[in-house]
C-alpha cells in the first residue's frame, strides 16, 4: 500500500508519540474514521452534495464539515484559471447585491 509522503511523515511522528508502530498507527486511524462513517453522524453523499451547491454547509454535521473543508481547499487549490475568475465575478456579484460576503464564513 502507497500512501502520501505527508501521511508517512505524520503517522511516524504521531506512533512514536502513541508508542504504537507507524501501521498501527494508521490502521488505528482508519478505524477512527470507519467507526465516524458508520456513527449515522457522517454521509459522505451530504458531503458530495454540498460540495456540489446542491446543500447548504450549515446543514453538515459536526463530523462532516471538516471533510468538506478539506475537499473543498483541495479542489481550489486544483482550480482553473476560468473558474478562478468566475468565482471572483460571483464575489464582486455578491457584493454589489449588497450580501456580506465576510459574514457567510467558509
Amino acid at each position: 500500500m502507497r500512501v502520501s509522503e505527508e501521511l508517512a511523515l505524520t503517522s511516524k511522528a504521531e506512533s512514536q508519540l502513541m508508542q504504537r508502530s507507524q501501521a498501527g498507527q494508521i490502521e488505528y486511524w482508519a478505524r477512527i474514521g470507519r467507526a465516524i462513517e458508520h456513527s449515522g453522524q457522517f454521509d459522505y453523499q451530504h458531503i458530495a452534495s454540498a460540495l456540489k451547491g446542491e446543500v447548504a454547509v450549515d446543514q453538515l454535521t459536526s463530523y462532516e464539515k471538516p471533510v468538506y473543508d478539506e475537499l473543498h481547499d483541495e479542489a481550489m487549490r486544483h482550480s482553473s484559471a476560468t473558474e478562478i475568475r468566475e468565482h471572483r465575478q460571483r464575489i464582486q456579484a455578491m457584493r454589489q447585491a449588497g450580501v456580506d460576503i465576510e459574514s457567510l464564513g467558509d
